[in-house]
Order: C-alpha cells, then structure tokens, then sequence
C-alpha cells in the first residue's frame, strides 16, 4: 500500500475516534439521568483504582 494510502486510511481511522467519541460525550449524560431515575446508584471509584488507572494509561505507548 502506498504511502498516501496508508495516510488516507490513518486519518480516516482517527476521524472515526473523534466520531466515536463525540456521540458518546453527547449521549452519555441522558443516558445516566435515566439510570438515576430508575435507582442506579452513581459513585466515584476508589482513589487508588483511579490513581493505578492513570498511572497504566500513561505508560501506554504513545503517551
């Protein structure tokens, strides 16, 4: 494949993340209200599980 190709299709797969994303940021918050509407209990987790979860996506390649 050439390089343009394989430019073409990285910038595509990006686009699509961005997409992704942005239906999930825009859908979420109804999504939760009606979970808390029907008694779900919404809670942070636990510093550390967060702290350790921070600490391993920092460490991903690409960071």
């Amino acid at each position: 494949m050439s390089q343009a190709f394989k430019d073409i299709f990285e910038t595509a797969c990006k686009e699509q993340i961005l997409l992704m994303l942005a239906r999930y940021d825009v859908r979420n918050p109804e999504a939760l209200r009606r979970m808390v509407a029907q008694g779900v209990q919404i809670r942070p987790f636990p510093r550390p599980a967060m702290d350790a979860a921070y600490r391993y996506g920092n460490a991903l390649p690409g960071r």
